[in-house]
């Protein structure tokens, strides 16, 4: 999608004067980059900062400088061998490509101090474009509302399980946080003990669907009791199901 703000160039064919101060330096870089890639045209910039250390994108500088070296001129103006640039100085050393097109973004003084350089020098409004970054106001503080305390979720209740075995139907119930093989160690439950008290829902569900394919089989021999689950060989006269 194409870039939603104004401080792009329209278009990348012509010469560039960028004019960038300390953290500024990131959106000129930008069109200094692109320009020199898709472009034809020559690139000045000028880069302030305070001292030799501040210069940020130094070897990314002096890289796209060497290879660049007809179309890129790179003019570093340190604050601690200089002073801090004025109109007057940067009009004079921009006045030889003050025809480009000209990119301004750093500090407030700074991008003041140019931009008056570059009316003074005549450079058309069409054609001077500054970046200026402007904090957003504090959001208005919101009242103060009443926290609420979620109410608990009602509890759950037992779930029924319906049990055949030898023609009669058995009525079992459930807890939540039961495995369903629990109420089947009951006494009153016609369903063989498991002989390993570990055993889990899913093999109580394999043994109630291998018992229900072998419905005409009197008899659960051990082989069938391995592939179910581990639950003890017993014989039965009907499958056991669950609903």
């Amino acid at each position: 999608m194409p870039p939603a703000g104004v401080f792009t160039p329209p278009t990348l064919h012509g010469d560039f004067l960028l004019l960038a101060g300390g953290s500024g330096i990131t959106p000129v870089l930008s069109i200094a980059k692109a320009a020199l890639r898709h472009g034809r045209g020559a690139v000045t910039l000028v880069y302030a900062n305070r001292d030799e250390r501040s210069v940020i994108f130094r070897e990314a500088l002096g890289e796209l400088a060497r290879r660049h070296p007809g179309r890129l001129r790179v003019i570093h103006w340190l604050d601690s061998v200089q002073g801090p640039p004025g109109q007057r100085q940067i009009e004079e050393l921009v006045r030889p490509w003050s025809v480009a097109e000209c990119f301004i973004c750093g500090p407030g003084p700074f991008m003041d101090s140019a931009q008056a350089a570059l009316q003074a020098l005549g450079v058309p409004r069409g054609k001077l474009h500054v970046e200026r970054f402007v904090s957003l106001p504090d959001p208005a503080p919101t009242p103060a509302t009443e926290s609420v305390i979620p109410a608990k979720p009602a509890a759950m209740h037992s779930a029924a399980l319906t049990v055949q075995l030898d023609g009669e139907t058995h009525q079992l119930s459930v807890r939540p946080t039961k495995p369903c093989w629990t109420p089947c160690s009951a006494p009153a439950c016609p369903l063989p003990t498991p002989a390993v008290p570990a055993c889990a829902a899913p093999a109580c569900a394999r043994w109630c669907r291998a018992a229900s394919r072998l419905a005409r089989t009197m008899y659960l021999t051990r082989p069938t009791w391995h592939r179910a689950g581990p639950w003890p060989a017993r014989p039965v006269r009907q499958a056991a199901t669950s609903t």
